[in-house]
């Protein structure tokens, strides 16, 4: 079960969020201020669904610790979409946005440290400071290039391009994802990964 606390009850906010959230929108300490008061910090632990089909994604999210993954299923077959790990923003934005009712699952694949801002409370942000409209807007372009590289990948790249191509741009994150979830983030049996894998790392693109 996880366990949430005000992160004004936190006393301070998280290095990670005030680096990422003025990097986005350059922030004064009285803006993060007001918005300390709007955020939540959850520890979730492993295994946890953060969101499943049918419920409405009410927060954005940012991963202070852990490692996350969105996928749905087809025919009882899981098709991960995307992780996320220290540092990342996530959301089923569409959700979000749209007040819709979420078709993935969000979960947790290991014990995880989150913050997270409601929907209603970033409204209200928003009304305080352009900054925060700023902030909104920021993440949900990173979100959108995440998703577009994504798709982009899966239309064009071979499956070693793909697994080279994640293993270059997110290295440590590739020894923390279990292999079976790899495999079915990049399209493939678990025998065609290893095998894929093992020519990878023959041609020294691999370690």
């Amino acid at each position: 079960m996880s366990s949430q606390t005000n992160c004004v009850d936190k006393e301070i906010l998280p290095a990670s969020f005030v680096h990422k959230a003025s990097y986005y929108a350059d922030f004064s300490e009285e803006e993060l201020k007001m918005a300390e008061s709007y955020l939540i910090h959850e520890d979730v632990p492993k295994n946890t669904f953060i969101l499943s089909p049918g419920q409405k994604c009410n927060h954005v999210y940012f991963l202070q610790k852990g490692l996350i993954r969105y996928y749905t299923t087809n025919e009882d077959k899981e098709i991960i979409l995307q992780f996320f790990s220290e540092g990342d923003f996530f959301s089923d934005y569409h959700s979000f946005l749209k007040r819709q009712a979420s078709i993935l699952y969000i979960e947790s694949i290991e014990d995880c440290i989150i913050i997270k801002l409601h929907w209603s409370n970033l409204q209200a942000l928003y009304q305080m400071s352009s900054r925060f409209e700023k902030f909104g807007r920021k993440i949900a372009e990173e979100l959108y290039l995440k998703l577009t590289e994504r798709i982009i990948s899966n239309m064009c790249d071979k499956p070693e391009e793909k697994l080279t191509n994640l293993n270059k741009k997110y290295p440590l994150l590739v020894k923390r994802i279990p292999q079976y979830m790899l495999s079915a983030y990049l399209g493939l049996t678990p025998e065609a990964y290893c095998r894929i894998k093992k020519r990878c790392i023959m041609k020294g693109e691999l370690n």
